[in-house]
């Protein structure tokens, strides 16, 4: 019996919801699912860009983690919090599941930009065909905040789980500001041997907020232009599963 192929695009951001536009528009006959992989840790402006999404392309499926985000760091990974060197929380609680979800035969659809030369794909399980839409139509940043702009659609300034490691110190003390209970849970899970950032824990951060905001203001000064870009403005280190 031969197996029907999947067509699975993965959602999670500006990047991949513009694909998901634009392959509704250029390939109308294509039928294929939007697949979200929830962590239950994701900063509330994801959750709030999701359900903007879903007005624009429709329904949505949510995927999630077998085990919590609290269980893998405490009975798997014994307090060791998830850094540059050990990235466990992306295979853990994004890449795993949607293997998992996924079967073969299959065509995944990424959020990959034309101007993303230097960024590697995707390299998925057997039988499964990755393609790479918004590169093979040669559309790069700009033409995706050219496409949010028509939508009337705000970009969320962080993108992925709320107490994401990459953070910049002041996306850090933003959360501290508007989402105080999850900053001090991110804090909670640190110990005297591991911390989100290196050299330094979240509470000793906190006690800088004012220096660190003063030095933002500064930078985005300097900058002089309405775009921050994509790496100074909340750029997820989970790089193609949070686009």
């Amino acid at each position: 019996m031969v197996m029907e192929t999947r067509h699975i695009a993965s959602l999670s951001g500006k990047d991949s919801l513009a694909m998901c536009i634009l392959m509704k528009y250029k390939w109308p006959k294509l039928k294929f699912e939007k697949v979200f992989v929830d962590t239950l840790c994701e900063h509330p402006t994801t959750y709030e860009f999701l359900d903007k999404a879903i007005d624009i392309v429709g329904p949505i499926t949510k995927l999630y983690p077998p085990s919590s985000f609290e269980e893998l760091l405490y009975e798997r990974w014994l307090g060791f919090l998830p850094g540059p060197r050990a990235r466990w929380c992306t295979r853990e609680l994004k890449q795993l599941p949607f293997e998992r979800y996924i079967k073969s035969p299959a065509v995944l659809y990424m959020g990959l930009r034309a101007d993303e030369e230097g960024r590697l794909g995707y390299t998925p399980p057997t039988g499964v065909e990755v393609r790479y839409p918004l590169r093979e139509w040669g559309i790069s940043l700009r033409g995706i905040l050219k496409l949010m702009s028509k939508l009337s659609l705000e970009i969320p300034s962080r993108r992925g789980c709320y107490f994401c490691w990459g953070q910049r110190q002041v996306e850090w003390i933003q959360l501290a500001e508007e989402y105080p209970s999850l900053f001090w849970q991110a804090a909670s899970f640190e110990k005297s041997n591991f911390t989100w950032k290196q050299g330094y824990s979240l509470i000793e951060l906190y006690e800088r907020r004012d220096e660190i905001f003063k030095r933002e203001a500064m930078r985005i000064k300097r900058l002089k232009r309405k775009w921050i870009g994509e790496n100074e403005q909340g750029e997820s280190v989970c790089k193609l599963w949070c686009k």
